[in-house]
């Protein structure tokens, strides 16, 4: 709560000072030097009604605020500015590991449901609370939020919202490096899969045209200049032997 505080030098001189929960004094423009004709004239009571006014009216210190307190921010009585909220955020690129992150969420609940350190109805309860929010992501509806930094805080925190305690026992037994190294494996992975999905493709595209143009002979290259002249089929082939995995 906001404290006021007014003394005087003399009977007709008032500095009057507000204290704001944020620890920082407003002085009001011009009230320090005020002549009175006496210490009980109306002239006083205007200004305490004014500076009493200005305390119900005052904003709030900052608006950082009201951002989320960080997961690193506990020793911090304010949040970062925008500024470094934006300098350091990931979210506007990590958030493609989303499936990633609850794919290894939903088998890590199970894993504690399993060894007995979470009781069946939680890890049902986390599991479908990650099935909604994959739900939500991919129908459009999510809201990423760049004060929860990384797609990690933006899922977990979207998930305690939404089943509440349960949530809160979903980082046992596991640190944020164990859940982000598993992601990007896991992302990874899924990335060689449809890279090699794609070789595959360009292997096949590579072959046939080889065949639609058997026997045409085209000049070979070295370091940019015209040499032996080769058949375009062993030149194709070449390149589908170079991506072979």
């Amino acid at each position: 709560m906001e404290s006021l505080l007014v003394s005087s030098s003399t009977s007709s001189s008032i500095s009057l000072t507000i204290f704001s929960p944020s620890k920082h004094a407003l002085i009001l423009p011009k009230p320090q030097n005020l002549s009175f004709s006496s210490p009980n004239s109306t002239a006083r009571l205007a200004l305490l009604t004014c500076a009493a006014q200005q305390m119900n009216n005052s904003p709030p210190p900052s608006t950082a605020a009201a951002k989320e307190v960080k997961l690193w921010g506990g020793r911090f009585e304010e949040s970062v500015t925008d500024a470094v909220e934006k300098f350091t955020e990931s979210i506007s690129f990590d958030k493609a590991l989303y499936k990633q992150d609850i794919m290894g969420s939903k088998a890590h609940a199970s894993m504690l449901a399993k060894q007995g350190l979470m009781s069946d109805s939680d890890r049902d309860t986390i599991l479908k609370g990650l099935d909604e929010i994959e739900r939500q992501i991919e129908a459009g509806e999510f809201l990423w939020r760049t004060d929860r930094e990384d797609v990690h805080m933006n899922i977990e925190a979207a998930l305690t919202d939404l089943v509440g305690e349960p949530a809160k026992k979903l980082h046992t037994a596991r640190s944020r490096n164990d859940q982000v190294a598993t992601d990007f494996r896991l992302w990874c992975r899924d990335a060689i899969d449809s890279i090699i999905s794609r070789i595959k493709n360009l292997q096949t595209a590579l072959v046939k045209l080889a065949l639609q143009n058997e026997g045409l002979i085209v000049p070979g290259y070295t370091h940019l200049q015209r040499a032996q002249p080769v058949l375009l089929q062993h030149l194709l082939l070449a390149y589908v032997e170079q991506v072979t995995y």
